[in-house]
């Protein structure tokens, strides 16, 4: 077809085959070079993945991304997670130190323990949440464990005993027992007036409402489970020469009633030891390998 064109068109068309083929020819050979002098592409090898591997979870800097964006106020400066400032975890400490632990019932089904904040004692049971947001989350003998807010965990402690003044009346107290000719004295000041009754003065009765937690350290008493009900709370352990062992309390006796009410629950139990900071007289019914007994205390 080339040919018949140049035949027909003469030299005019033999220049224009010439022109054509020529420039077919450069592209061919543009198109080598740039075959072979073109750097290769880097493949690089697929990053090898464990199967074994695990998400690591969020955290929050992941969550930048919505602080930068601002969707809300684009306009605004730039926010970002910080660390939380000494003032908010003074402010949390402080109201962890504001509750005070008054006293626990740690055996039986039902823990439970009576704090005191705001200037007002109330009873709460194991998972109980507190006004403030903390948690319930640890109940023994002698302490409690809250859990803040913000993930903490904190340890309340029955006060320990008291120094300074309590030592002096110890001493003073100790010296009275020791003292000839006074046999009806038990020791600690408390005094014994007959049978099933006795005489506690009134600073000593002040020195044991000031040391609830070394009075429970003291001694162990436990729900007094019947049929899954509680019939009173069974002491287990007495300290010897302990407050409550010159009260004439020993280990098996069963406490029913303390001034005519019926302790049938550990909510009561810690009810009755706060009214109990303010009596003057103390009824107590108990059993004792069967037999009830009463025994009176007066504070005076």
């Amino acid at each position: 077809m080339l040919l018949t064109l140049a035949q027909k068109y003469g030299r005019g068309g033999l220049l224009l085959l010439g022109g054509l083929s020529g420039l077919s020819l450069g592209v061919f050979c543009a198109s080598v070079a740039g075959l072979y002098l073109e750097p290769g592409a880097t493949v690089q090898p697929a990053a090898a993945v464990s199967r074994n591997a695990v998400p690591r979870p969020p955290v929050l800097r992941d969550y930048q991304v919505i602080l930068d964006r601002n969707l809300f106020n684009p306009d605004g400066t730039g926010l970002s997670f910080g660390p939380e400032s000494p003032a908010t975890s003074r402010q949390d400490r402080a109201a962890a130190v504001s509750w005070q632990l008054i006293g626990t019932v740690s055996g039986g089904p039902k823990p439970l323990a009576t704090l005191r904040g705001n200037g007002e004692a109330r009873v709460w049971h194991l998972g109980d949440r507190l006004p403030d947001g903390s948690r319930l989350v640890h109940i023994e003998r002698s302490r409690v464990g809250l859990r803040l807010p913000d993930g903490r965990d904190i340890i309340l402690k029955l006060p320990e005993k008291s120094t300074g003044t309590e030592k002096t009346g110890t001493r003073r107290n100790h010296k009275a027992q020791t003292a000839p000719g006074s046999g009806n004295v038990i020791g600690q000041g408390i005094r014994r007036l007959g049978d099933g009754r006795w005489l506690i003065p009134r600073a000593e009765a002040e020195l044991a409402r000031s040391n609830i937690g070394q009075l429970i350290r003291q001694a162990r008493v436990e729900p007094n489970l019947v049929e899954g009900r509680t019939e009173g709370f069974i002491i287990r352990m007495i300290r010897p020469g302990s407050l409550l062992s010159r009260l004439g309390l020993r280990v098996g006796d069963i406490l029913h009633q303390v001034n005519g009410i019926n302790l049938d629950s550990p909510e009561k139990a810690l009810q009755i030891m706060q009214q109990l900071r303010q009596a003057r007289q103390l009824d107590l019914a108990l059993e004792r390998n069967g037999k009830r007994l009463t025994y009176s205390y007066r504070i005076d």
